[in-house]
């Protein structure tokens, strides 16, 4: 890769090949063989259309790798302030409408800007992991998969119901980035919006001279189309100055943005003699044309085959007019009067069309064109030189060749925009000064260098004109609605109306007050506290408790050696009486623990009731050898004051207990008793439970030891002899368990409540709970991982998954999502949903729990090979050729996958397979499966050819 700095030259004398940048490779394509090198072939780097974007598992991956910063610089240098970090967890999560939303809430173009934000300058050079040797996130990347899965969904945008629908229009001048932007926000606060444009499109440059290659079309019809959905009109083939002026716009608007951008060039800085005037142009013209021939129509574009074309300019536009010179057949060279390092292209930019086969020339200033035989034959260039910091001419020249020769030297601002801009402006909202009425100039008008700077100035024109109008500041903008906002998330458990499923379990993260109370103040809709106990029980926590179980990024897996609260019982009843004070419609439930004493469990739990607790939770699980008693004297531990497991793990125990707190309760709150994973079948102790009249908490952590060190020494380790205790691991490695356990419980009990516990971190996985049984989500390592705010991607991922229920085409989406798209099933499937499915009904919360049980069972109702098989596939267009998925065939089973004749690609013998799906937990993302006859269906021969894999 060349530098930026390698035509830093500051010679006094410099030789023309000092000044050549070469192409880092030829751009000639071995796959596509063209014929004429102007013809599109997607194939390659000269392509027409916009390049691949990554593929899902990779954007997760990536996503993954985010710390989820506390001082997140992404967010900070994103020019359209976008929240970058809760976007980017949000995608890490497969959260994908959460993410758009997030994203489109501050950047209406945000798929338009994700194509051609320069993100190393702006959130990536701000990201702390551009410290790390991994480097900064792909923000724009994972930004651009976000809003094109976005665009799949085709959920409306529409203004807040809550919205006034005000008297006063807004008057736009110009359909560009900035002009689209300042419209939705007007239009998100209510206002009447019109959009002058003089084009018979919208979107400005981004249609009319970004190419395809670089803005596709499809994405800028997506997000005007998003604009058009909140009631904006768009007035095009009309000029303002020419069918209106804006004296006119005046009278019938109460407001007016000017956003038409640069429309006029710059004048060429050489004469352009008339018999070379056909083969000298500007960047506006070369554009303008090119995508009027492949953005605009359908059409061939130019053939520039065998042609010498020059590109004058050192900027993004001259970078455009190369790479699409290029496209249409052309030798290219760029050439410009400063060094390769001041170039205005940022790195990337000029990284591609070096990688395109375009030439870089740098210290070089036109002086004149050359003509031959009544047509241009080339350039006549000043070399120029650097000099303690400034250019000068070295008084040498060079003549270069051409054929055609692009202008990129900018534009400036058209007559009308020249005279608003003598008016004396206001820097910090774009406002015209001097002037009672609202009037605006912004995006290219008023100077901005970027699209997303442009959306950022409409944004801000928007804001200002809304405070203008009413009086009223706005602390944040309206964001992005649709009608999976108003799908209600609520639940109703025993009388308890949790405002959505997502709470606090009783950990560290309910540590106090003041915990508790962030948490709802970010959304969420319950919260357990930590684990309360008399005053007499209490013991203190040790010094290193808590650690990771894995270095996999995002990884939330976690082992704890913690006991129960340090605080006394009297804080406890204080914080219970203040958060319901403070928080009414919240859900607090008191979790409490007790030795074998049936007068301290009925003396706790009346404390708590009468603080006003919503449910108590029995702790019976804690798996951290817990004793009470002791007053912190670890001498005194024995059977008789043990707690929690020691006692969860008897169902005469579990049952004694839960009559104690359900006698004691009286009806006025729910008893949960929350369950040991640390057994063989939680259905034992779940029963005991409910005979006691209790429901359930499921599932604690699991018992086990992180890890244990090169040196010998276990981690977590405790004091001067390093040691530890089998600790309870939570997050991510023990959701399998929770899922398993809770469905257990919830198909021998139908009745039976459950509290879901164990590795739920995002909407994603909560749902899987719930549909295992549980009708509401605690949370705890995903927290202490991500923090509090994680909770709007889960409330806005589970209210979209309720809300495609209601539409065929999203439940197909969600039965083609994840693992289900690899398995021979039509996406319509949807027969094991015994919900209302009324088109457009939107299923109640609680009509989800439960309903994968009906698909979990035995062994005995696993449908036999007789009756169904699948063979494995892979798909070439997305083989890697890495073969990890053929060498865990060769060991794990038959050896099925093997190279094809000519050994270019790996492919799979259906013969020989026997559809056991390791492969595709290997592999890179190529396999799925198509399904086989039944042994039953097959005839003799073929059947004593089937390997069954018995």
């Amino acid at each position: 890769m060349v530098s930026r700095s390698c035509a830093h030259f500051e010679n006094a004398r410099v030789e023309l090949e000092d000044v050549s940048c070469v192409p880092i490779r030829s751009s000639n394509c071995a796959k596509c063989e063209r014929t004429a090198q102007h013809e599109s072939c997607d194939e390659c780097e000269l392509s027409w259309k916009a390049q691949p974007e990554w593929p899902e598992n990779e954007i997760v991956n990536e996503a993954r790798r985010c710390l989820y910063c506390a001082n997140a610089g992404c967010s900070v240098g994103c020019p359209a302030a976008v929240n970058t970090k809760q976007m980017v967890h949000a995608c890490g999560e497969q959260a994908w409408f959460s993410a758009a939303k997030v994203v489109y809430g501050a950047n209406p173009l945000a798929l338009s800007t994700s194509y051609l934000c320069e993100c190393d300058d702006t959130c990536r050079s701000t990201c702390n992991m551009s410290k790390s040797r991994s480097g900064a996130i792909r923000t724009s990347d994972i930004q651009k998969f976000v809003c094109r899965r976005f665009k799949e969904f085709r959920v409306d945008p529409k203004v807040h119901p809550d919205t006034p629908a005000r008297a006063e229009k807004v008057a736009v001048i110009g359909a560009g980035p900035a002009g689209l932007s300042a419209a939705t926000y007007l239009a998100r606060l209510g206002y009447t919006v019109t959009i002058f444009e003089k084009a018979a499109y919208a979107g400005g440059l981004l249609m009319s001279e970004i190419p395809e290659f670089r803005m596709p079309k499809d994405a800028v019809d997506f997000e005007v189309d998003l604009v058009r959905k909140l009631g904006v009109e768009f007035k095009f083939n009309t000029a303002v100055g020419k069918d209106v002026t804006i004296a006119e716009l005046k009278e019938t608007f109460s407001a007016v943005i000017v956003a038409h951008g640069n429309p006029d060039t710059i004048a060429l800085p050489v004469a352009v003699p008339s018999e070379a005037a056909p083969q000298v142009t500007n960047s506006h013209a070369f554009l303008q044309d090119n995508n009027e021939r492949t953005k605009l129509a359908d059409a061939t574009p130019r053939d520039l085959s065998g042609k010498r074309v020059i590109v004058i300019g050192a900027g993004d536009t001259a970078c455009d007019c190369a790479q699409v010179a290029r496209r249409c057949g052309a030798d290219v060279d760029i050439i410009f009067r400063k060094t390769i390092n001041d170039m205005r292209a940022g790195q990337k930019r000029i990284n591609e069309v070096l990688s395109e086969g375009v030439e870089l020339h740098p210290l070089l200033e036109p002086k004149a064109l050359s003509v031959t035989d009544g047509k241009l034959s080339g350039v006549e260039f000043m070399i120029n030189q650097k000099l303690a910091g400034r250019y000068t001419a070295t008084g040498q020249t060079v003549v270069r060749p051409a054929d055609l020769v692009v202008f990129a030297l900018g534009a400036r601002t058209a007559e009308e925009s020249r005279l608003l801009k003598s008016y004396e402006m206001d820097n910090n909202t774009n406002a015209v000064a001097n002037t009672a009425y609202p009037f605006y100039v912004v995006g290219d008008a008023c100077g901005s260098g970027s699209v997303v700077e442009a959306v950022n100035d409409g944004r801000t024109a928007a804001a200002s004109i809304h405070s203008k109008l009413t009086g009223e500041v706005l602390a944040t903008m309206p964001g992005f609605y649709t009608a999976v906002d108003e799908v209600d998330l609520s639940i109703e458990v025993l009388g308890m109306k949790f405002p959505n499923p997502y709470g606090l379990s009783s950990a560290p993260i309910s540590w106090s007050y003041e915990n508790i109370a962030r948490c709802f103040e970010a959304g969420f809709g319950f919260a357990v506290t930590k684990t309360i106990a008399l005053n007499k029980d209490l013991n203190p926590n040790n010094h290193i408790r808590i650690c990771h179980t894995e270095i996999t990024p995002g990884s939330t897996s976690y082992n704890n050696v913690c006991v129960i609260t340090e605080h006394s019982v009297e804080y406890w009843c204080e914080t219970i009486r203040k958060l319901k004070e403070k928080y009414p419609s919240k859900i607090v439930i008191a979790s409490i623990m007790c030795t074998d004493k049936e007068h301290d469990w009925r003396d706790l739990a009346e404390r708590v009731i009468v603080a006003g607790a919503d449910a108590i939770e029995a702790n019976l699980s804690c798996p951290n050898d817990c004793h009470g008693d002791t007053c912190g004297n670890p001498n005194d531990v024995s059977e008789d004051n043990a707690m929690a497991m020691a006692l969860g793990v008897s169902p005469d125990a579990v049952h004694r207990i839960a009559t104690y707190l359900v006698d004691t309760a009286k009806d006025r709150v729910p008893v949960f008793i929350k369950l040991t994973p640390n057994i063989t079948d939680p259905k034992l102790i779940a029963r005991a439970a409910r005979s006691a009249g209790a429901h359930v908490s499921m599932i604690n952590t699991v018992s086990g030891i992180a890890k244990i060190l090169p040196s010998g020494h276990p981690w977590p380790q405790v004091g001067k002899e390093r040691r530890t205790i089998s600790g309870g691991l939570s997050g991510d490695q023990v959701r399998p368990i929770a899922i398993r356990q809770i469905s257990e419980v919830a198909r021998d009990d139908p009745d039976c409540k459950i509290l879901g516990i164990g590795g739920i971190r995002s909407g994603m996985t909560a749902i899987q709970h719930i549909y295992a049984g549980a009708s509401v989500a605690q949370i705890c390592s995903a927290v202490q991982r991500y923090s509090y705010e994680i909770v709007s991607e889960m409330n806005d991922t589970l209210r979209f998954i309720l809300y495609a229920w209601s539409r065929p085409d999203l439940t197909g989406y969600l039965n083609s999502f994840a693992e289900n798209s690899i398995v021979p099933h039509g996406v319509t499937d949807d027969s094991w949903m015994t919900v209302d499915r009324t088109e457009g009904r939107v299923p109640a919360l609680a009509e989800m729990v439960g309903k994968a049980n009906a698909h979990i069972g035995e062994r005995v109702d696993l449908e036999h090979p007789n009756r169904w098989r699948v063979t494995a596939a892979i798909d070439a267009d997305k083989c890697m050729n890495c073969g990890a998925c053929a060498t865990s065939c060769r060991d794990n089973g038959p050896g099925a996958i093997g190279r094809n004749e000519d050994g270019t690609t790996y492919v799979v013998s259906p013969e020989d397979c026997i559809g056991c799906a390791l492969c595709s937990s290997i592999a890179c993302g190529a396999i799925h499966y198509e399904a086989l006859p039944g042994v039953d269906e097959l005839n003799e021969t073929d059947r004593a050819k089937v390997k069954l894999g018995c």
